[in-house]
């Protein structure tokens, strides 16, 4: 099967109906946040503006307390995401308003892709995959292997349902709402166009959430810099784990570096991620437009040997030197910096519970 340029170049918004907002706000967010505690219903005018409140039965008000969920009345811009984020917070500390911490209540981020290229998408989804276990890890130890955030490692079906999607259809739309309770639903993109992140624990850390929501711009902002997923791969394969979370997080790295064991959590998702970057010719030439001549490569002069050489030594110099030929001299590589050690909380990394634990604690979320 061929994904070729027409289907790489076209946009999600082209292929099913999305809102207006989404398509015209390109950097746009939808958050769901999940309350339980004392008065976190009361919502004031202000917050009214930015915010809808929703019932959601998964929650649980108890001894007198209130259960809401507040939702996004669309997908904002980041400087109006930052506001809203702003408003919310300021209602939430309020000294009458308790937020309970509970298990049940987490922090849901869709990052809009509705009008941007399947090119970036695929990009998207392989950069997530890489990252899913180590972005999870710090969302909170309740929020590793919990049933409803489940990371791709518990649940390989959603990527297999994307794999089947895209070899299909050449889109990502076949992916089965009931494959939404993952730490990244993938499913929601034929809803609405949007990559939701399930993952993050309620926090009443503001700081927290704004880190959080940097981070997913940043990922996105790093998929519109490979030409497919393959090439995402090939990458992390030649920089290495540290190299290339510097790269893709740029200053959001600085947090997850100091996770111990993030280099094995990343080549675990860089695994999981090559079953998807493989899984269509996205990584071959372009077949030829109706009406064009095909042309055909070259063929690859053969390599020049060396005159005999002591074997005993291999040829100095570059990375790209064989053993018995000429030394072809490599392109310096420029190491990005390791960044300084992270003054923020890291999250000691839990060992997982595993997705059937938490089955018997909440019930699914129907929005």
């Amino acid at each position: 099967m061929y994904t070729g340029k027409m289907a790489l170049d076209s946009r999600i918004c082209d292929r099913i109906p999305i809102t207006n907002a989404a398509i015209k706000n390109v950097d746009a967010f939808g958050i769901e946040v999940e309350l339980e505690g004392t008065d976190v219903a009361n919502m004031t005018p202000l917050v009214a503006e930015y915010w809808a409140p929703h019932q959601d039965h998964s929650l649980r008000a108890h001894n007198g307390g209130q259960a809401i969920e507040y939702v996004f009345h669309k997908p904002y811009p980041m400087d109006k995401t930052r506001l809203a984020v702003d408003v919310l917070y300021d209602f939430l500390s309020d000294p009458k308003i308790i937020v309970k911490d509970s298990y049940r209540t987490s922090i849901h981020v869709h990052v809009n892709l509705a009008a941007n290229t399947f090119r970036t998408v695929y990009n998207f989804i392989a950069l997530s995959l890489i990252l899913d276990e180590l972005l999870v890890s710090q969302n909170g130890d309740h929020r590793v292997g919990n049933n409803f955030c489940l990371r791709a490692k518990d649940a390989y079906g959603q990527v297999q349902s994307l794999i089947n999607s895209i070899q299909a259809s050449n889109d990502v739309f076949r992916v089965s709402q009931n494959e939404r309770y993952s730490s990244i639903n993938f499913a929601s993109l034929s809803k609405f166009g949007s990559v939701e992140f399930r993952s993050l624990e309620c926090t009443t850390d503001k700081a927290r959430l704004v880190h959080w929501i940097n981070t997913l711009q940043k990922i996105k902002d790093s998929a519109s810099l490979y030409k497919n997923p393959v090439e995402v791969i090939g990458e992390f394969s030649k920089m290495g784990p540290q190299q290339f979370l510097l790269k893709v997080l740029g200053p959001y790295a600085i947090k997850y570096i100091s996770v111990p064991g993030y280099e094995d959590m990343l080549k675990t998702g860089m695994r999981i991620a090559q079953d998807f970057a493989y899984c269509s010719a996205w990584n071959v030439r372009e077949l030829p437009k109706e009406g064009e001549m095909e042309v055909k490569p070259k063929k690859a002069k053969p390599l020049k040997y060396a005159p005999p050489q002591n074997y005993g030594v291999m040829p100095a110099g570059g990375f790209q030197a064989v053993y018995g030929q000429w030394d072809i001299e490599a392109a310096p590589q420029v190491a990005i910096q390791a960044p300084p050690p992270y003054d923020g909380e890291v999250i000691q990394v839990q060992p997982d519970h595993g997705a059937a634990f938490w089955n018997e604690f909440a019930e699914p979320n129907d929005e």
